[in-house]
């Protein structure tokens, strides 16, 4: 595994892989120890009995647009995209990650 500039990827012929960084997940093991420490409750990531992937207050949320500060759907291009799309199911919002990402693939 080498790291190489977005842009330099494809002139040296290599594929280039979008993967979750390690600055992520510190950040989310942070906030579940913030959460044992605020609220002591204890959450398992991994547990969709814990984290919902239908739960209708967190997709107003995303449709609203007010997703600065979240992972992936943060960006001014992104808010405007998840605006218009407005995704209802998990499903939906992977679809419009990976189309934003493929908008910005065919731009550059």
């Amino acid at each position: 595994m080498s790291q190489f500039d977005k842009d330099d990827v494809e002139d040296l012929g290599l594929l280039k892989l979008d993967v979750l960084g390690i600055r992520m997940q510190s950040a989310m093991s942070h906030a579940v120890q913030e959460i044992k420490r605020v609220d002591g409750v204890s959450i398992d990531l991994d547990d969709e009995t814990q984290i919902p992937f239908d739960d209708p207050a967190t997709f107003s949320l995303i449709q609203s647009t007010r997703t600065l500060g979240c992972f992936q759907i943060e960006s001014p291009g992104q808010r405007e995209l998840i605006g218009k799309f407005a995704p209802s199911t998990f499903e939906d919002v992977i679809i419009d990650i990976a189309l934003f990402a493929r908008g910005r693939l065919s731009q550059t």
